[in-house]
């Protein structure tokens, strides 16, 4: 199968991205993060409504059927223990794709877009799901 790391694009906005991956069988809350309520609300709080830091920073996996497996950001903090440093940030992959090594282009490509935006150090936090 082919896959495309997509950018954030203004003609689909988050609102546009949740339909488009309901209907591809993608659901944040569902599917990928058992941990947190995704919703616009959080996705606001967290990402804000800057269009040119989300294009720039926020990646899309989509296989050659338009359906969208995955997502990661290449997100920051300005006050990481006060150093702005980089941020992978809200990393998901759909259960039914987990396992085939979809992960390592996207954080890949998120990695690079970190370093082009001048971050030389990132970090990640993870959460376990609780049952």
């Amino acid at each position: 199968m082919i896959y495309q790391i997509l950018n954030y694009r203004l003609d689909m906005r988050f609102i546009g991205i949740i339909k488009e991956m309901k209907n591809t069988g993608f659901s944040f809350k569902k599917q990928t993060d058992l941990c947190n309520k995704i919703s616009i609300n959080v996705f606001r709080k967290t990402f804000g409504s800057n269009i040119r830091l989300l294009k720039q920073r926020q990646c899309y996996l989509m296989t050659s059927e338009g359906r969208f497996v995955g997502t990661a950001t290449a997100w920051f903090n300005n006050d990481y223990y006060g150093r702005k440093i980089g941020r992978i940030h809200w990393v998901a992959i759909v259960p039914d794709m987990q396992g085939n090594g979809l992960s390592k282009p996207l954080l890949s490509c998120v990695c690079k877009r970190l370093q082009s935006l001048n971050h030389n150090q990132a970090y990640l936090t993870t959460l376990r799901a609780h049952k």
